[in-house]
């Protein structure tokens, strides 16, 4: 894995540290703009296209949702994925052609 990129807030970078326990990104978790709930998709959905490495962004509602369908169906405003607190999706692609690989929320990791 690459990197952890996380959003400024204090949830957000907890979170990115206790996936880099697991994960153990070679460069790490660094704090990045561009992921705050009201943040354009856009930012992030230009960014990875240039990211060859597996990349983790820790982030928030409703930018994440926007982020995701910009990247599967070109419109952030449609919600091809949902979203709820703790869910964690796996998208692969590049170059426009991006696909939902898998999609885990917080009640299935409940004992």
């Amino acid at each position: 894995m690459g990197s952890i990129q996380h959003s400024p807030k204090a949830r957000a970078a907890q979170t990115a540290r206790i996936m880099a326990e697991h994960l153990a990104p070679v460069g790490g978790t660094k704090q990045t703009d561009g992921l705050l709930p009201m943040d354009d998709p856009g930012i992030w959905t230009d960014r990875v296209s240039g990211i060859n490495l597996d990349t983790m962004l820790v982030g928030h509602l409703p930018h994440l949702s926007g982020m995701a369908s910009t990247l599967l169906c070109w419109n952030p405003e449609t919600e091809i994925v949902q979203f709820n607190t703790a869910t964690a999706a796996c998208l692969e692609g590049a170059a426009g052609n991006w696909y939902l690989k898998w999609l885990v929320g917080a009640d299935i990791l409940k004992e």
